[in-house]
């Protein structure tokens, strides 16, 4: 349903957690319901996906500095809880190519920093 702010949906995966790039390429392609809706902006598309240890270092292209405020939060946030579920990283570290993120070169997101609660007092402004 749509009136919920996040919901899951399963994606045949198996063997990208070896490939963070195909899996993350699988998830901004967004859903295959027309029930749901992706959090990037159409166009979006990866540009570099890096990790060092148990952090990521993922660079979209420019579009992706088309979100900012709580839809960008929540744009990251899913990211990070997709990558966090599904390989053993701590952290991730976000950027758009050759922009800014709402005033930040780069945003991190560790896995002990998503609070939920958050989220749904973002909804309610």
């Amino acid at each position: 349903s749509r009136s919920g702010l996040i919901h899951n949906q399963t994606r045949e995966g198996y063997g990208y957690s070896e490939d963070l790039y195909k899996l993350l390429e699988l998830y901004i392609a967004g859903p295959d319901t027309v029930s749901m809706s992706s959090p990037f902006p159409t166009g979006t598309h990866l540009e570099n996906v890096t990790v060092e240890g148990s952090e990521a270092y993922i660079t979209f292209n420019s579009i992706y500095a088309l979100l900012s405020g709580y839809q960008l939060t929540l744009a990251n946030v899913c990211l990070a809880q997709t990558l966090f579920d599904n390989t053993e990283l701590q952290a991730v570290h976000i950027c758009a190519l050759d922009t800014e993120l709402d005033g930040h070169k780069q945003i991190t997101i560790s896995k002990d920093q998503i609070v939920y609660s958050d989220l749904a007092i973002i909804k309610e402004k």
